[in-house]
């Protein structure tokens, strides 16, 4: 994954739900589907649905997933349950990324400042450095 820091960050969050599903609770889901959030949504970056992800349980016993800012399509289903400690933290395998515009999107790079007018502004007339 290439990127500015800020975008690998904001798509590994989305990839982290806020909400503890293993494989038993994923082919549970009630009305078969179900909206999590996940921790780009709770930065404060994420911009209305994007951060949720769908989750729907699937024909044939298969879960699937998909960003909300993505229209909720199905992107990806589940593999596996990795590891878990029940009600506190399930880590699951997923066949593929999930996508998302706005969390792939780039972050604007740092603004060019001045840094001695800004200096000269707040009052610095004279840098004296030692010999």
């Amino acid at each position: 994954m290439e990127g500015s820091i800020s975008m690998n960050e904001n798509v590994l969050s989305l990839r982290v739900l806020l909400d503890y599903f293993d494989a038993k609770k994923l082919h549970q889901i009630t009305n078969g589907t179900a909206l999590a959030a996940t921790m780009f949504q709770a930065t404060g970056s994420a911009t209305g649905s994007a951060g949720f992800v769908n989750i729907t349980n699937l024909k044939g016993g298969k879960v699937g997933f998909g960003p909300q800012d993505n229209g909720g399509v199905i992107s990806t289903t589940f593999v596996k349950s990795v590891d878990a400690i029940p009600y506190n933290i399930s880590v699951i395998q997923i066949s593929s990324i999930l996508p998302s515009p706005e969390a792939e999107a780039l972050a604007p790079g740092p603004s060019q400042i001045n840094i001695t007018a800004l200096m000269s502004k707040h009052g610095c007339k004279v840098l004296d450095f030692p010999a």
